[in-house]
């Protein structure tokens, strides 16, 4: 006898002389084998605690899961470089790959069922893809990933040229409308006279106006932005209360 059933309350019962014995189990995947030896016969009528099954074996496995899906990082870039690579991945053998565009301009997906697809012609805009992997059984699992592609003159235009931390709640740190432009990037911030005031990777929008712990004063300041590929942007910040 065999059952198979998924994510059930699974019972036998099984009467031996004037005993009833059960047994029960909630499993996700269960597998029940009765091996049965010297008799032909399922029941037996006998007062004997002879055995009519011999064995008993249950097997518990997990419920089935779908592979897990993996896009790859997502990425920015600074025009004119305008082309980028995706190479997916995914648990498990034997996956198929979809590629599909979700957002942003439109471009052409040379070949949507390969394991890695190439963009060309990037323009100024945030794109998202998504990577669909599918196994042997039809379970799928997906991901997707960004791509952010600007100009030098829309970084620039994206940092704040002032702010007040004066305590009221409002703009009381310096904070970057779009800090995904900006990732694995390195900030370094000076005064005047060339004195380093703050820096930090990946910029978070947490810059107060401090220096160890101090209110600096109002005054122009000056930044330096180096980008993850090496690209520096030049400029300045003023402190107003």
């Amino acid at each position: 006898m065999q059952a198979v059933s998924k994510r059930f309350l699974c019972g036998l019962s099984v009467t031996i002389g004037s005993k009833l014995i059960e047994m029960r189990r909630t499993c996700s995947l269960v597998v029940v084998i009765c091996v049965v030896w010297g008799s032909s016969s399922f029941a037996r009528s006998s007062n004997k605690s002879s055995s009519i099954f011999a064995g008993f074996q249950t097997i518990a496995t997990q419920d089935s899961i779908g592979p897990k899906a993996d896009a790859g990082s997502d990425i920015f870039m600074i025009l004119p470089e305008n082309s980028a690579t995706l190479i997916g991945a995914g648990s498990g053998s034997s996956l198929k790959f979809l590629w599909s565009q979700i957002s942003g301009p439109v471009l052409e997906i040379a070949d949507s069922t390969s394991q890695y697809i190439i963009l060309n012609n990037l323009a100024d805009g945030a794109y998202v893809f998504e990577l669909k992997v599918t196994d042997l059984n039809g379970l799928t699992g997906v991901d997707q990933v960004k791509i952010t592609v600007a100009k030098d003159a829309s970084i620039q235009a994206a940092i704040p040229r002032f702010f007040s931390p004066n305590g009221d709640g409002i703009n009381d740190t310096w904070e970057w409308p779009q800090t995904d432009l900006f990732k694995k990037s390195i900030l370094m911030i000076f005064d005047r006279t060339g004195k380093r005031v703050f820096d930090d990777a990946n910029y978070d929008n947490s810059w107060d106006g401090k220096y160890n712990g101090r209110p600096l004063p109002d005054d122009i300041y000056f930044y330096s932005i180096r980008l993850y590929k090496g690209e520096n942007i030049l400029g300045s910040v003023r402190i107003v209360r």
